[in-house]
């Protein structure tokens, strides 16, 4: 029979170490307990502090999350002069027009599954249907917010293969689908036209100058795509964007292991296959601000694997 300081082993032994017990950790700790010598809170930090917990997944979390915290902001090149922010969107448009004729689905999900030589119609099933993950979001931080979004105009910047722009069509009125890859967004089109989804307005971006001209819109949507973009070029995104929105939504990382970043240094270097960026918390809060935007969330999430990472939600008034 188990009284209730062996479940309180048991337990904190399955949820931080994630196995059960050995018969002397049972023993030892279940003793200490019933003298009153050790409480749940105590047994918590001795197993927090374990080598073993330090070793695990979790313990390498808690480590990534505490250097956040108290290490100094790494260095960030955010502003640059108008020739060099056009460079540095000339990169990321060659990038992207490679990877959309190579590798489309595996650009927007980097998982091998995804890759041309092994899609298949269930991996492309597969594909689609996280797409509904990304788009439940929305639901999620209105009611954690209280805070209800429009149902009118939404604009989706980097739709990609149309992987959540389906899933955007069903809960908005029109979409505006953005996208620099013009191989990307053929197979967005391809993907509505086959759902008979035909209020999605899918739009190439060549040139910086168009955000400038979207119309009002009820949501600003973005999920793994800013981080694919110099921290320069994210900034002038968002102040081109956040003025004509009424809600936003979208997710960049403010941090990634030994990340710093200077426009020359990334000009100069050779183009890789799929570039991964930061921009500050502070600087995306201050657009936020600036655009006029109240942050009504802002929230740690899975989409770069590592902590570092962050969704914002803010409305306007």
């Amino acid at each position: 029979m188990t009284d209730a300081a062996d479940r309180l082993v048991r337990d904190a032994y399955r949820w931080i170490l994630g196995r059960a017990p050995d018969a002397d950790g049972w023993a030892h700790y279940r003793d200490l307990i019933r003298s009153g010598a050790l409480d749940a809170a105590g047994l918590r930090a001795l197993l927090l502090a374990s080598p073993e917990f330090g070793r695990s997944d979790g313990g390498r979390v808690l480590t990534a999350l505490e250097t956040l915290l108290f290490e100094p902001p790494p260095s960030v090149e955010v502003d640059v002069a108008p020739a060099i922010l056009a460079a540095l969107v000339d990169r990321v448009r060659r990038q992207w027009t490679r990877l959309g004729e190579t590798e489309p689905h595996w650009s927007v999900l980097t998982d091998d599954a995804y890759r041309q030589a092994n899609l298949d119609a269930a991996a492309l099933e597969r594909f689609h249907d996280t797409g509904e993950r990304d788009a439940a979001l929305i639901s999620t931080f209105e009611t954690r917010t209280g805070r209800a979004v429009g149902r009118g105009l939404c604009v989706e910047l980097g739709c990609g293969t149309g992987r959540v722009t389906g899933r955007l069509a069903a809960r908005f009125d029109r979409v505006i689908a953005l996208d620099v890859s013009p191989g990307n967004l053929e197979l967005c089109r391809r993907s509505l036209a086959a759902a008979g989804i035909d209020n999605v307005e899918p739009r190439l971006l060549s040139s910086m100058d168009q955000l400038g001209d979207l119309p009002r819109h009820d949501l600003f949507f973005s999920t793994m795509v800013l981080q694919h973009n110099p921290p320069p070029v994210q900034a002038a995104m968002l102040r081109a964007i956040l003025p004509w929105s009424r809600a936003a939504l979208f997710q960049t990382p403010a941090s990634l292991p030994g990340y710093g970043y200077s426009a020359a240094d990334h000009l100069a270097s050779a183009e890789g296959d799929m570039d991964m960026h930061c921009l500050p918390r502070p600087v995306v809060l201050a657009e936020i601000a600036k655009a006029g935007l109240t942050p009504r969330d802002v929230c740690p999430d899975h989409f770069t694997g590592v902590p570092g990472s962050f969704t914002y939600f803010a409305t306007r008034g």
